[in-house]
């Protein structure tokens, strides 16, 4: 058997090894009109996928180090266990405004640090928000075939029944998405990509919206308005009654 040919089987073993117990993962996110929200993450992973980060207590630690140096989220909780062959990660947390959130899992963290390769980054992959008004436009680029390499070497049934799976609940129905189905009368959306179906390639969530103001900040602007009719029709009142005393 020639070198190339050896070379090649080798790596499809490897990647048989590494896919048998391939990558599913599940995000929510539940996002308030004033920015904030709340996140449940779950993902299974073949555990030699977390062995260059330190098995079950390095991605703790990692986990751990990331709230520590994210004050935008409270209400943290996370678990680390493993079933056989596979690691279950679950992380959970409200957030006070989700463009801190993203900036935090953007920028250099425990996630993805500066100068250094991690297993999760092709997973959180990129960001882009572009802002008018209250028009939000948001896109994120995930690169799934690069958490596990070697992968793209296997026949698609092998990645049977795998799939990432996204969910963003907002408080309007956006104008436009790449979402796969949508619920709650077009304000959930949902997109749903199959291993199987080619997920190892890079994909995209995008969708446009009108993002009303927060209540919040309407009622306190109308209560500071409130505020400042009273004090000038105060001052009003008081120079009047100078003037008729006066005279």
């Amino acid at each position: 058997m020639d070198p190339l040919r050896r070379l090649t089987r080798l790596l499809a073993a490897a990647a048989c090894l590494l896919v048998v117990s391939c990558i599913d993962g599940r995000e929510e996110y539940w996002l308030e009109s004033d920015g904030s929200g709340r996140a449940e993450v779950r993902y299974e992973v073949p555990a030699g996928f977390a062995a260059s980060m330190g098995g079950i207590a390095g991605v703790e630690d990692v986990l751990d180090r990331f709230v520590r140096a994210t004050p935008t989220l409270s209400g943290v909780t996370r678990s680390v266990t493993r079933h056989g062959d596979r690691l279950a990660v679950e992380f959970k947390a409200n957030f006070k405004s989700v463009q801190d959130l993203i900036a935090a899992v953007s920028g250099d963290s425990a996630l993805r640090p500066a100068g250094g390769t991690s297993p999760l980054e092709p997973l959180i992959g990129d960001f882009v928000i572009r802002q008018q008004g209250a028009r939000v436009e948001f896109q994120r680029t995930i690169y799934p075939g690069r958490a596990l390499p070697g992968s793209a070497l296997l026949p698609a049934s092998q990645l049977k029944n795998r799939s990432l799976v996204y969910l963003l609940h907002l408080p309007v129905v956006p104008g436009e998405s790449n979402a796969t189905r949508t619920a709650d009368q077009g304000r959930t959306l949902i997109w749903e990509h199959s291993l199987e179906g080619g997920a190892l390639r890079r994909f995209s969530l995008h969708f446009q919206a009108e993002l009303p103001l927060p209540w919040g900040w309407i009622a306190a602007g109308a209560a500071a308005s409130g505020l400042v009719v009273a004090v000038i029709l105060h001052a009003i009142v008081r120079r009047r009654r100078r003037s008729i005393l006066s005279v």
